[in-house]
């Protein structure tokens, strides 16, 4: 029960609904996490159109009603990220509190008393590259989001296996807590920084998620260049080398509720236009 990924032949594992965006969409985000769906309206106000994935099906459906009136200007993925393609991910959800489903059953089981009290469903295994496939040929996505609960890296590495004229222009992740790869947070956070500017995303942003608001981050104060830091309290980017030797600091509480980070980086001018390679 504890393993993720099953090769169990009764299990339906064929992906469903999403298709290629139409060649009109030159502005694409990536959201990947999209819970509810309140990101990816936000983008579709915003004149993009939206690849959406996310684990849950109840999630993929609120989205899909969210955003119905915006037609195929938004594809929609019911899927688990993984490092690989083909299988099965089980999903382990706590009776009740939707928000909380994860692919790892120990920490689903942190919110319920019993196994009883957890729901198990399974969804197709796919690696965060595929994402591509549904975005017409060509385009360079203006941003990805990713919030896919301590799996976010598999995202941000994935970037190294897609062709860099095609890269996002901003890629934002939310901070690992301590359970990926059992490293306790900034380390892999840390990585991912290092890897992203060896791809040539040489601007970052710590933002708060709670600072001066209740919500979520990404959509509520704008695209990323409106974001303030958290260490600056302004909205200029600064280098990676600029922030480690600051220090990556850790959230703090605002007004009795938890925070924490995204992290935001940016496809520097140089290689964003450097042409196909």
């Amino acid at each position: 029960l504890n393993s993720t990924k099953s090769g169990d032949a009764n299990m339906s594992c064929d992906l469903h609904s999403a298709k290629v965006l139409p060649t009109r969409c030159k502005r694409v985000a990536l959201d990947i996490g999209t819970n509810i769906g309140t990101d990816s309206l936000f983008y579709l106000k915003h004149g993009m159109c939206v690849v959406g994935v996310d684990a849950l099906p109840q999630m993929i459906n609120e989205t899909a009603q969210l955003t119905r009136e915006y037609g195929n200007s938004i594809s929609l993925l019911n899927a688990g990220l993984a490092e690989s393609d083909g299988g099965c991910l089980r999903v382990f959800t706590p009776k009740g509190r939707t928000i909380w489903a994860s692919l790892d059953y120990s920490k689903a089981m942190s919110y319920v008393r019993t196994p009883r009290q957890i729901i198990v469903s399974t969804v197709p295994s796919v690696p965060c590259e595929r994402l591509w496939t549904f975005v017409p040929p060509g385009v360079r996505p203006l941003l990805m989001k990713i919030d896919i609960e301590e799996r976010h890296y598999l995202c941000v590495e994935a970037l190294e296996r897609v062709a860099p004229s095609v890269r996002p222009v901003y890629v934002s992740w939310e901070q690992h807590f301590g359970y990926a790869r059992n490293l306790s947070f900034p380390l892999l956070d840390v990585r991912l920084m290092l890897l992203m500017s060896s791809l040539g995303y040489d601007r970052i942003k710590v933002v708060s998620n709670r600072r001066g608001r209740i919500g979520n981050a990404h959509t509520t104060s704008g695209l990323p260049e409106k974001f303030p830091d958290a260490a600056t309290n302004n909205i200029t980017w600064r280098s990676v080398p600029d922030l480690l030797k600051a220090g990556v600091g850790s959230p703090v509480p605002w007004r009795g509720y938890t925070d924490w980070f995204d992290f935001q980086m940016k496809l520097s001018d140089k290689v964003r236009y450097a042409g196909p390679t």
